[in-house]
């Protein structure tokens, strides 16, 4: 009966369990901003859920926008890699004269780990 069992292969988390824990450890640094006006946007730790939620300002409507990063922070935490660099971008519509219309601005994304922190 033993034979059946062995060996034993834990089943892997939820992908919302590893993001948790990744930001929990507080190990994970970001650096977002917007590439053609250097105007940053977070350059700091990853520590909750609420800071994977950037707000974005689209220049075209002087509006804001959330530009949301779990998909990206998830890619780089299930990568393994020590460092990430990439762009994403927030997109806001709106409904003019029965027509949607979106507008886009890109975020550069910079994802890395730090060293653990010290007690």
């Amino acid at each position: 009966m033993l034979r059946a069992l062995w060996p034993f292969r834990p089943r892997p988390l939820p992908p919302r369990e590893r993001l948790l824990r990744a930001l929990a450890s507080g190990r994970l640094h970001a650096r977002c901003f917007h590439p053609d006006t250097d105007l940053w946007l977070h350059d700091g730790p990853l520590c909750t859920e609420d800071d994977l939620r950037l707000r974005v300002r689209i220049t075209d409507l002087d509006e804001s926008t959330w530009l949301e990063l779990h998909a990206e922070v998830l890619a780089f935490v299930d990568g393994g890699a020590p460092a990430w660099a990439g762009e994403a971008e927030a997109c806001l519509t709106i409904t003019k004269f029965g027509q949607a219309l979106q507008f886009r601005s890109p975020v550069r994304i910079e994802l890395r780990w730090l060293d653990a922190p010290s007690p």
